[in-house]
């Protein structure tokens, strides 16, 4: 669900775990607390205001859904 809701924001490709399978951290830590780990590509394909705006958006519309489910 997450996936989509910056697939609506994002211009271009939204891809989980490609290139990278990632999750070390939270599964190092999630016994602590619930964790969410996003990676951003550091291409100036936005700049990094507009990228913050963007996560802070999708987030946004994912826990609005997750609210509502």
């Amino acid at each position: 669900m997450l996936k989509e809701c910056f697939d609506e924001l994002i211009d271009g490709p939204v891809r989980i775990n490609d290139p990278f399978s990632g999750g070390y951290i939270t599964r190092r830590h999630s016994a602590e607390m619930p964790w969410l780990q996003l990676k951003m590509s550091r291409g100036s394909f936005m700049s990094n205001t507009d990228k913050r705006q963007l996560v802070l958006a999708a987030l946004g519309q994912w826990a609005r859904r997750i609210r509502n489910e």
